[in-house]
C-alpha cells in the first residue's frame, strides 16, 4: 500500500498542493487526516480517478448511511444524511 502525502499526491495528480488540501477537506477526493496532515492512498486515488468523482460520492454516501444505521440500531443520535452532509460541509 503506497501512502503519499499532500505533496506527493498533488504531484502525481498534476494539480496544486492547495486544491488537492481543499478537496480532501470538502470530500471530493478521497483522503485520511492523521494530526494536522493529510495522506493520500494511491490506490484510492487511482480508483478515483478511473471512476470519477460522482461515484466515488455515492461510494461515500453509502458508507455515511452505513455508519448512521450502524449508530441508529446501537440506540445512538438519529438524523437524514443531509443533515450529516451538511454538518461535515460535503
Amino acid at each position: 500500500m503506497d501512502i503519499m502525502t499532500a505533496a506527493e499526491a498533488a504531484a502525481y495528480l498534476r494539480t496544486s498542493v492547495y486544491t488537492l488540501k481543499a478537496r480532501a477537506r470538502a470530500g471530493t477526493v478521497p483522503a485520511m487526516k492523521l494530526g494536522r496532515e493529510w495522506r493520500f492512498n494511491k490506490a484510492d486515488l487511482d480508483k478515483w480517478l478511473t471512476t470519477g468523482a460522482a461515484e466515488y460520492e455515492a461510494l461515500v454516501d453509502r458508507g455515511m448511511a452505513a455508519v448512521m444505521n450502524e449508530r441508529m440500531a446501537a440506540g445512538g443520535p438519529s438524523s437524514t444524511l443531509a443533515e450529516v452532509k451538511e454538518r461535515l460541509g460535503l
